[in-house]
């Protein structure tokens, strides 16, 4: 059983068109205005908006109304709120009928009619409290610059339609304009440039949008101006803490910015890592972020030819594509190794990746300040990259146990690698660190808390991540030209594993 309440600011035509759709309808029709007591009359009158207190009674009468029997009630029912409290007092399914025009079509009408207790002046204040009935809501909306008639046949349609609904689709920015009454341009510009619309107008887009559940589309901007917006970032592994610190820098730093992120894991593999810049590639990225270290020479050619802002991090490349944020992680190895050297370990065993692998300057590192304090440097132990975790420090320390016996410290290449070998130990009965001392690279949470606490080198990622950020959009906005280099510092952490 059909019950209507024909909705919209005043002046919009809610008697004749509620009128005539009964009519069509075969039901009866009540003016909501009828319902008014006489006190929100006198308001009106004396050109005072209604409050809220001064609505609920009225609303309650209209949705009473619509209580027994179908009908056609004319109301504004502007706000959801008052929709949603008519519906909840008839009881029963209300199908709300929007009538939607531009203010001044409607002001034209409210200016040529006499009579009625609703002035011109407040019309503003009802376009302000308009809150279009939104996807979600059982309404329909139709345009009121047409003959009555065909106001009707469209509400008869919308009303076949809601009986037989066709498959959903996304709402359109059209949609949005159609609701309060501009036209498309003008929700654009709300959505592209706001400071071209009044701010009245744009919290109607706003909000309309809101209710419609419409995300704006930029895809055809995109096409026009060749500015994607985003930011393409390849990391070692997204289950490395360090990792993770610094998307979230980059994150926070792109923060309010038009650019978004488009990630990629390479799983610790320079291969996988090509593979990715030349997928990320296809999207048109404005800026790439890698971290520094080692390409495959087919990547490094890909990052050069892009003809975009490239930032290596974490790592100091020694012959950078770009604009590096990043520090020394071989002079942060070598601090260990004079760590060691310094509480009198001398035989001393690397654990991490090879030459073929990222991380490969922590490994030189470790050579070269062995060789500087003339000590043996063929303790080398390679980890699978993809299997830098605390199983693979685990199985590396058996490895130097059998093969390096006289081993008396190892360093590992990140902290899950150290921690594994940590546990191997304490498998073995061997004592850390007065047997074997054991030192990381990254400090991972896990570090600090694991017992005895493990040697590590503090990074800071997440500043690396918001240095990167700043640098993006220095360089895109054109205040940096040129490559710029920024070394973060590294703190050696020496914790009970070393001591």
């Amino acid at each position: 059983m059909t019950r209507l309440v024909v909705m919209g600011v005043a002046g919009c035509g809610k008697s004749v068109v509620g009128a005539a759709l009964a009519q069509a309808m075969g039901v009866p029709y009540r003016d909501g205005d009828d319902l008014h007591p006489p006190e929100n009359i006198a308001k009106m009158r004396a050109g005072l908006p209604l409050e809220d207190a001064d609505r609920w009674p009225w609303l309650a009468l209209v949705g009473q109304s619509l209580a027994g029997a179908r009908g056609v009630v004319g109301c504004s029912a502007l706000k959801r709120s008052y929709r949603d409290f008519i519906t909840q007092t008839a009881g029963t399914a209300v199908t709300f009928v929007h009538l939607s025009g531009s203010r001044a079509v409607i002001a034209a009408r409210l200016a040529a009619r006499s009579g009625h207790f609703m002035p011109p002046a407040l019309l503003d204040s009802q376009f302000a409290a308009l809150e279009p009935p939104t996807t979600d809501e059982s309404a329909i909306t139709v345009q009121i610059d047409q003959p009555v008639h065909g106001i009707v046949a469209d509400v008869l349609a919308g009303l076949a339609t809601q009986a037989n609904p066709p498959p959903r689709k996304p709402p359109r920015m059209v949609d949005i304009a159609l609701a309060i009454g501009v036209s498309p341009m003008t929700v654009s510009r709300a959505f592209k440039r706001p400071a071209q619309v009044s701010d009245a107008t744009r919290h109607a887009v706003l909000r309309a949008a809101e209710g419609f559940g419409y995300v704006f589309d930029a895809t055809a901007s995109t096409l026009r101006s060749q500015k994607t917006g985003f930011v393409a970032v390849v990391v070692p592994s997204m289950t490395d803490a360090h990792s993770a610190a610094f998307v979230s820098g980059l994150m926070t730093g792109l923060k309010g910015t038009e650019f978004q992120i488009l990630l990629g894991d390479t799983q610790n593999d320079i291969h996988e890592e090509e593979r990715l810049i030349e997928q990320l590639l296809h999207r048109r990225p404005q800026a790439f972020v890698v971290a520094g270290g080692n390409h495959t020479d087919r990547a490094r050619r890909l990052l050069v030819n892009a003809a975009v802002p490239v930032v290596e991090t974490g790592d100091l490349p020694a012959n950078p594509i770009g604009h590096v944020v990043g520090c020394s992680s071989a002079a942060a190895v070598g601090a260990l190794v004079d760590h060691f050297v310094a509480v009198g370990h001398r035989r001393i065993a690397f654990v991490g990746s090879g030459d073929d692998q990222p991380r490969t300057n922590r490994r030189h590192g470790f050579i070269a300040a062995m060789q500087r304090h003339h000590l043996d440097a063929t303790g080398l132990i390679a980890a699978k990259p993809a299997l830098l975790s605390p199983r693979a420090g685990a199985e590396a320390m058996t490895q130097v146990l059998c093969d390096l016996p006289d081993t008396d410290a190892v360093i590992c290449d990140c902290d899950l690698l150290a921690f594994g070998a940590l546990m191997q130990c304490q498998r073995c009965g061997i004592a850390v660190p007065d047997r074997m001392a054991i030192a990381g690279f990254g400090n991972h949470p896990i570090g600090a808390l694991c017992t005895p606490g493990l040697t590590t080198v503090h990074l800071d990622p997440l500043g690396i991540g918001e240095q990167t950020a700043a640098l993006i959009i220095n360089s895109l906005n054109g205040s940096q030209t040129g490559a710029k280099h920024i070394c973060m510092p590294a703190e050696l952490l020496v914790r009970q594993s070393s001591r």
